[in-house]
Parts: C-alpha cells; sequence; structure tokens
C-alpha cells in the first residue's frame, strides 16, 4: 500500500509538470561522406520551448483524478493500518483472557481433587455412595479438560498475535 501511494504521487507530480511550460535542449552532429572521399561535419544545436495554451482541461483533470486516487490510497493505507491495530489488540486481549483461564483452571484443579479425596474418604467411611466418588472424578476430568483447552486457547492466540505482528519468523524452526 504504501508503494502504491508512492506511484500516485509521483503521478500527480508528473500531471502537475504537464500543466508547467516544456523547455528542451535539442543538438545533433553528423558526419556523411561523398565518393571524392570529402567528408562534411553537420552540427545543429537548438532550444525547443512547449507551452500549450488550451487543453481542453484535459492536464487539470488529470491532475485532479490523479490527486483523488493518491488521496483514496492513503485512506485505504489508513485503514489498512488500523485494521492492523485492532487485530494486534484483539490476540493481546485474547491471550491475557485465556491467561486469566488458566489460572482459574488450575484454581478448580485444587477444588476438584480436593473433592474427589474427601468424597473417597467418604466412601471409606461408607457416608456416601459411589455414585458420589464418580460424580466427583468426573468433575474433577470436566475441569482438566477445560485448563487444556485454555491452554490451547492461550497458545492459539499466541500464535494470532505473533501472526498480526507479523514475526513470521517464530513459525518456521529451521
Amino acid at each position: 500500500m504504501k508503494k502504491e501511494k508512492s506511484n500516485k504521487s509521483y503521478m500527480t507530480r508528473v500531471y502537475k509538470g504537464k500543466l508547467k511550460p516544456e523547455l528542451d535542449f535539442i543538438a545533433n552532429y553528423t558526419v556523411e561522406g561523398d565518393s571524392n572521399l570529402e567528408t562534411y561535419n553537420d552540427w545543429n544545436a537548438g532550444v525547443q520551448f512547449k507551452y500549450y495554451f488550451f487543453q481542453g482541461g484535459t492536464a487539470l483533470s488529470k491532475v485532479k483524478r490523479a490527486r483523488i486516487e493518491e488521496n483514496k490510497t492513503e485512506e485505504n493505507l489508513r485503514e489498512l493500518e488500523s485494521l492492523i491495530d485492532l487485530e494486534v489488540r484483539k490476540a493481546y486481549f485474547e491471550m491475557k483472557a485465556a491467561l486469566i483461564n488458566i489460572k482459574r483452571a488450575e484454581k478448580s484443579i485444587g477444588y476438584a481433587e480436593e473433592n474427589l479425596r474427601i468424597e473417597k474418604i467418604k466412601y471409606k467411611s461408607e457416608k456416601n455412595r459411589i455414585v458420589d466418588v464418580i460424580d466427583a472424578q468426573n468433575l474433577l476430568l470436566d475441569v482438566k479438560i477445560d485448563y487444556y483447552k485454555s491452554i490451547y486457547h492461550y497458545k492459539m492466540s499466541e500464535i494470532n498475535l505473533k501472526k498480526s505482528v507479523w514475526n513470521i519468523g517464530d513459525f518456521f524452526i529451521f
């Protein structure tokens, strides 16, 4: 986009240059020979001045069109920069949220393990049923699944952050 903007800016300057008079220096040197082995040197030099008094507005319209194209490209560039900024911020905040979820899941695992330990003790002392122990095991399993999902989301958001800041070297292992 920056290259395109540079090209549009260049074209605007080119079209503006068409509105100005042109001054060219022309020089020519010619050597001619005839059958008598005589040579003739011919020198020409001159200055050429061009200025178009009436162009039907074509040069001015080209300048205006080039400015419009340049402004449109600049607006597209700002929009692209804004989208990239938004993508980076989104990936960063997703990564922070995933980190919070990992810490929360780690605490939940501790609570679920303690709950399972208590349920096993109660079962051994015959104060509850085996179903309560199985429920505690299922709860622990669900909490561990949530923990690994949180780790997965963290890693994916980390990859998205690297992708959004174009840290492409981290994706390839050599």
